[in-house]
């Protein structure tokens, strides 16, 4: 066996007293052959153990064993004995309790009334308590002097169904009222009920009336809203229809000071002499031809109806007509006056 410092962890062949260190705490290593011997030591010890054990054992002792069993025995026997003794005098008294109650008890014939009770006629609905009185049972006769004489309990017994009987309207009145308290709880209840759920009905009737209402003016702003933008759209066609004939008038106009200066162009005014008015008309085709060149009225000028002819003759087409342009006569008018004139549309 080894010893190992279990400060420093030096190893020793011998256990000493201090390591080199100063510890005096060491650890045992045990080596294969001081496992063997101590296993050993220790089977030695338990076979000496059993040994020592078998030595000390001895034979039971017969008689002491069947002397305890007997004992034993008599107690039972003796509880057994004292418990039918005690319940032998119940079960005597019951018999006889059985025996004092079947020869007191009445035949039911004897007091027994098949006939109904009268009840008095009540002239309103209203519910009334019916008590019935039972008669006392009559005795019986019997040889038996002593059944003859009856305990002190039967009167309380008597006194207790008396007492029982008398206070038997008063338990149905009690009854009845509280019957007739509950009815008037649950009709009031019912009342509160009918009142709650018309109060209800009420409110359900307020509520879709109000969506109604507020239906109806959703219903009637989108009308308005729907009238709105219908005039809205309609003033928009309408100035839009109206722009678009401005529009249209301005470049039919531009047109036609377009032509008027073509055709003026075409005007020998140094040939006119005197004064006068004429007027003429034409058409023009969709690619600008002069269409049924003509005069419309002429003048006692001479020179001016030949300085018009001229011009006419002169300017057989124009420019393209826009789409403004319908192809509607078109009447100019030329007034001149000793060198002054004026060149115009009629329409």
């Amino acid at each position: 066996m080894k010893y190992k410092c279990k400060n420093c962890g030096q190893i020793y062949s011998e256990q000493t007293e201090y390591c080199d260190c100063g510890n005096n705490i060491f650890e045992e290593i045990l080596e294969a052959s001081d496992i063997q011997q101590r296993a050993k030591q220790r089977e030695e010890a338990l076979n000496n153990l059993f040994a020592e054990d078998g030595k000390e054992t001895q034979k039971p002792d017969v008689a002491a064993i069947v002397s305890v069993f007997s004992l034993i025995i008599a107690i039972i026997i003796f509880v057994v004995l004292m418990l039918k003794a005690c319940t032998m005098p119940a079960k005597n008294t019951d018999k006889a309790e059985e025996a004092k109650i079947e020869t007191e008890m009445p035949e039911i014939d004897s007091f027994w009334d098949n006939t109904a009770p009268k009840t008095p006629e009540q002239p309103s609905a209203e519910k009334h308590d019916i008590v019935i009185v039972v008669p006392e049972p009559q005795k019986t006769q019997t040889n038996n002097t002593a059944l003859n004489t009856k305990p002190a309990t039967d009167s309380a017994n008597r006194s207790a169904s008396s007492s029982s009987t008398v206070q038997k309207p008063a338990s149905n009145n009690a009854v009845n009222q509280q019957n007739e308290a509950e009815k008037k709880r649950l009709a009031s209840e019912k009342r509160k009920l009918e009142e709650e759920k018309r109060k209800l009905t009420q409110e359900k009737n307020r509520i879709e009336e109000q969506k109604r209402l507020e239906e109806k003016k959703k219903q009637e702003e989108i009308r308005k809203q729907k009238e709105e933008q219908q005039r809205l759209l309609e003033e928009k066609r309408i100035a839009e229809e109206k722009e678009k004939q401005r529009q249209r008038a301005k470049e039919l106009s531009d047109y036609k000071n377009s032509i008027r200066n073509t055709l003026f162009a075409n005007f020998p005014v140094l040939t006119v002499s005197g004064s006068g008015s004429a007027q003429i008309g034409f058409s023009i085709s969709s690619d600008g031809q002069l269409l049924n060149r003509r005069f419309v009225s002429q003048s006692n000028n001479k020179s001016l109806d030949d300085a018009m002819y001229h011009m006419l003759m002169r300017t057989p087409s124009v420019k393209k007509p826009p789409s403004s342009y319908s192809g509607e006569d078109i009447i100019m008018k030329m007034d001149f006056n000793n060198g002054s004139y004026s060149f115009s549309y009629v329409k």
